[in-house]
């Protein structure tokens, strides 16, 4: 590894389109490590903080949306959170097979509440049927916040 003064004053160039599935493994003075794609790593950037503060918003943003789905039980089948070019996608899967007039409201009031509190960059709420779930959500891409899949439910956790 050549260590000289001249090649550590270069930058390193991280190119979106190229780099974006990218994986990078952050190695910290405290011995921590932090693995993050480089869409993560260009999000946090753009909202001028570190990519640990980033994660650490994205996860209390998902918690507080987990707690909120429960408590809309009896309304909410399932919740995911997706993201997509630089912005936080979350889908609400209604228990009713049609599309829920006063969730939709309410999903207004918590996108306004959640972008207020949480500088993750911008947030979209949405919700979908449960019989056309794929024509929205990758599975690979989309991480499951609330409901069950399988019959279990792991804890929330924004980490890859």
């Amino acid at each position: 590894m050549n260590t000289n003064k001249d090649s550590l004053s270069d930058p390193v160039e991280l190119d979106e389109s190229r780099d974006g599935e990218r994986r990078f493994l952050f190695h910290l003075s405290n011995d921590h490590r932090i693995l993050r794609t480089g869409r993560e790593v260009i999000a946090a950037c753009q909202l001028d903080i570190s990519v640990e503060v980033w994660v650490e918003e994205l996860n209390d943003l998902l918690l507080s949306v987990q707690k909120w789905a429960t408590g809309q039980a009896a309304r909410i089948a399932a919740c995911y959170a997706v993201l997509s070019g630089g912005k936080v996608c979350l889908f609400v899967v209604p228990q009713s097979r049609t599309f829920d007039f006063d969730l939709a409201d309410e999903l207004a009031t918590l996108s306004r509440t959640l972008f207020q509190q949480y500088n993750v960059g911008p947030i979209e709420l949405g919700q979908i049927p449960a019989h056309e779930q794929d024509r929205f959500i990758h599975p690979g891409d989309a991480r499951l916040i609330y409901g069950l899949e399988n019959g279990a439910h792991e804890a929330v956790d924004a980490q890859p």
